[in-house]
């Protein structure tokens, strides 16, 4: 097979792609193909370019990170992971293979996981009033799927992260009301996956980090995914705490944000995902659909968007069967159902001073997304037109 017919196979799977770029891509791809350059030596060239890319973003004019750890993985053989710097501004400790990341929002991720098997298992009916749940929290007419799609508006009367203690911060919780019940209204918000959390300890009768090690975690041996308390060393503006201000607060377990990864246990977790050991892939799929017409997903997911990373963390040259999140952390974690590739960017904490710069962050990591994404797509031609290749792993340091 040609690589313009692999390309078109591509394209036909819902990618769009920008003319120009691809055409350098086939190009490039054909140079060493048809130079008779082997499988291996073309995976070689291509993580060199990966490596090069990264270290341009860790080194960015603008010092918008300290350190980066970013994985790439085709399902079933290929995968490069590359990391480099130091694990926190002004210390010199680097940054290594088993270093853990703060990935705030992308908890959701495990959350909706969860919340989708349990289903799947009868065990939780999202259909289901949350009044019918529990009376810790007085929902009229909100059922468990509108906060999944985080449908209407609901509000504390007054903010966690103003509390003075996990108590006083659950009582502020428990008074949670409703602003506006239009189902019709998307509002992005952390409340919805707070509530469910404390709605499945009571179900359960146990601590939220224990169910989803028993459902999710255990199942797919992902071991190096954790909620702090569990001897966190990982890096982080606030070292061993959550940066996200309501699970500080709360000072628990919780579903919207405060686990803490690696990138290995990122692809472990998409081969599970690729590989339907927990979830059918149609049942994944709920999460690449936009139902609101923005361009966001349940439980918070960035989905595809024709304008691609103008508009969200999928990249257009996905398929539309991609789903993206993004940690106010500044970590990026995306997952292409079609093609089965996943794509992880975690880097440290972004302390005061980014946090100032955070247009800068993301024009810089978006710019970084699509050359990452040049370099998936080079691979997944690759891996296409060499069909009978062994595979290909290699992790490499700045």
């Amino acid at each position: 097979m040609k690589v313009e017919e692999i390309v078109s196979r591509l394209i036909e799977s819902g990618s769009k792609f920008n003319d120009k770029r691809l055409e350098k891509i086939i190009k490039q791809l054909e140079h060493y193909i048809n130079g008779d350059y082997s499988y291996e030596e073309i995976s070689e060239y291509l993580a060199k370019n990966l490596q090069e890319k990264t270290g341009e973003f860790l080194y960015d004019k603008n010092q918008i990170i300290t350190g980066i750890s970013t994985s790439v993985f085709l399902n079933p053989g290929i995968e490069v992971n590359i990391i480099g710097g130091n694990l926190r501004k002004n210390q010199s400790e680097k940054i290594d293979e088993n270093t853990l990341f703060d990935i705030a929002s992308i908890t959701k991720l495990y959350f909706g996981l969860l919340i989708m098997y349990l289903n799947l298992l009868g065990i939780i009916d999202r259909k289901e009033l949350i009044n019918n749940l529990t009376n810790d929290f007085d929902l009229p007419n909100y059922s468990v799927d509108d906060l999944v799609n985080m449908r209407g508006i609901i509000k504390t009367l007054k903010r966690i992260d103003e509390c003075s203690s996990d108590e006083d911060a659950f009582n502020v919780l428990q008074g949670i009301c409703v602003e506006t019940d239009n189902k019709d209204i998307y509002n992005y918000t952390d409340m919805g996956v707070i509530i469910l959390t404390y709605i499945l300890e009571k179900l359960f009768g146990m601590n939220y980090d224990q169910i989803l090690k028993d459902y999710i975690l255990n199942p797919l041996g992902l071991s190096a995914t954790y909620f702090p308390g569990n001897n966190i060393t990982g890096n982080g503006r606030l070292i061993s705490k959550p940066q996200d201000p309501k699970a500080f607060i709360l000072n628990k377990a919780l579903g919207h944000a405060g686990m803490f990864v690696n990138g290995a246990d990122l692809v472990k977790l998409s081969k599970g995902i690729f590989s339907e050991r927990i979830l059918p892939l149609e049942k994944v799929r709920e999460f690449c659909i936009n139902k609101s017409g923005y361009n966001r997903g349940i439980f918070g997911a960035f989905v595809y968007h024709p304008n691609g990373l103008a508009d969200t963390y999928v990249p257009k040259e996905f398929s539309k069967d991609s789903f993206a999140y993004e940690g106010f952390t500044g970590s990026v974690v995306v997952f292409d159902l079609i093609n089965q590739i996943h794509n992880s960017i975690l880097v440290n904490a972004i302390d005061e001073e980014t946090m100032l710069k955070s247009s800068i962050y993301r024009k810089s990591i978006r710019k970084y997304q699509e050359a990452i994404t040049d370099e998936i797509l080079k691979f997944l031609i690759l891996d296409r037109y060499f069909s009978d290749n062994n595979g290909f792993v290699k992790k490499l340091k700045i």
